[in-house]
Parts: C-alpha cells; structure tokens; sequence
C-alpha cells in the first residue's frame, strides 16, 4: 500500500515538474517543441502507446485523448 502511494506521489510530481519525460515515459511520441500545458494522469487515455503527436504543437487544459487499439473487430467480422 506504501508502495502505491510513493508511486503515485512520484508520478505525479513528476507530471508537474518535467511534462515531456512524464508523456515519453507513457509511451506517446511526439515531435520538437511540443508544450504540454496543464496536464493530468487521464489526458492520455489507456493505451497513450497509440498516441503520436507532431513538431509545434500544445496541449492546454482540458485536452483529452481517448484512445483503443480497434481489436473490437475481430469479434464484429
């Protein structure tokens, strides 16, 4: 239980301190100069991996991605 706690304490200090680390350790890719603005653990879905963002570009406050990896269709076909 302690353990969850300081890993969610590290996380989260780690968002507020240096965003870029915090999304390239999520998996997201994104290009040169990229702002990311006021954050939060749920902006990038549950499969961030997915997520693939250009050069010049910021994200504000509110910005959410919801993300899946389509494999609902095997089960359609």
């Amino acid at each position: 239980m302690i353990v969850r706690a300081f890993r969610y304490c590290a996380a989260i200090f780690s968002l507020k301190l240096n965003p870029s680390r915090y999304v390239a350790n999520l998996g997201v890719k994104f290009g040169e100069s990229c702002v990311f603005g006021d954050l939060t653990r749920g902006t990038f879905g549950t499969e961030p991996y997915l997520i693939e963002l250009g050069s010049h570009v910021e994200l504000t406050s509110g910005v959410r991605f919801i993300t899946h990896d389509g494999g609902v269709w095997v089960f359609r076909e």
